[in-house]
């Protein structure tokens, strides 16, 4: 019996098909289990005896939540698990902390079947003690006892006491805020941030950037200006915000970093390791 080659392709092909849809499991899809990935974009943001801490939201759908981890210092090796944060959560504010201490940070994500991501960068961050509604008055006037600062005796003083880090007045009727030692041209350095809120004056500027040559600035409202203190070995460094002023007096808001030579004031963003 003579056998028709191409009819007998068309069978084989046939049964291949068929074949092939016979089987029960081909079109079930593949399930691959990933970890969430490492949170992105954390910052803190520094207060008055607590660090708020915040990251970009995970788009997994299994996510569970985030582990906040915290250390005393930037090795990987000192890191201690601190708490929990539920999916929605991409933030954290560590009220157990104390001024001028510095604190290391990271973040990672983890689902509801118990997978983990990479931890987040290390960030870092130091609490400073704060405080608004500070008046003073006018060293030129009645009240010059009351018309200088301390920073780190948070005392208002005298202008002309060996202590006061700044101190108002009125010259040729234009408010001022000197840095003490501004009439022998040494001493603390003052300079104006211009029109901003207070809490975007994250780093005081380099030693020589930008600091007034006669160590005094016009107190404009809605301004925030930079202190630099020499103590000792060591600059400190605050900032102010000017409320409202007059002739008589200004009214200020205030930040002042205890660390040591430390330039981070209210760092929107953080430092990263």
């Amino acid at each position: 019996m003579k056998i028709d080659l191409g009819l007998a392709v068309l069978v084989a092909l046939f049964a291949l098909i068929g074949a092939a849809g016979c089987c029960d499991d081909c079109d079930d899809p593949v399930a691959v289990d990933y970890p969430p990935a490492a949170p992105t974009g954390v910052y803190s943001v520094t207060g008055n005896l607590r660090l708020d801490i915040y990251w970009n939201a995970n788009t997994e759908p299994d996510l569970e939540g985030y582990d906040i981890f915290w250390s005393p210092t930037p090795d990987d090796a000192d890191f201690e698990y601190m708490v929990s944060t539920r999916r929605h959560e991409n933030y954290f504010t560590d009220f157990d902390v104390e001024n001028s201490l510095t604190y290391y940070y990271k973040v990672r994500a983890y689902d509801n079947a118990g997978h983990t991501s990479d931890f987040s960068d290390i960030i870092f961050d130091t609490p400073r003690p704060d405080g608004t509604g500070l008046v003073l008055r006018d060293y030129l006037g009645q009240s010059a006892g009351l018309s200088g600062y301390d920073f780190s005796a948070f005392t208002v003083q005298p202008w002309n006491s060996i202590t006061t880090d700044v101190y108002f007045g009125s010259p040729s009727g234009i408010p001022t805020l000197f840095g003490r030692g501004a009439a022998v041209g040494v001493g603390v350095d003052v300079q104006d941030y211009g029109f901003v809120d207070l809490d975007y004056v994250d780093w005081a500027p380099e030693i020589f950037d930008g600091w007034s040559p006669s160590k005094r600035v016009e107190m404009i409202p809605g301004h925030s200006y930079v202190v630099q203190i020499l103590d000792g070995e060591y600059y400190q460094y605050a900032k102010v915000y000017c409320q409202s002023v007059s002739n008589d007096l200004v009214v200020l808001d205030w930040a002042y970093q205890q660390g040591q030579g430390n330039p981070e004031l209210s760092p929107e963003r953080g430092g990263q390791k």
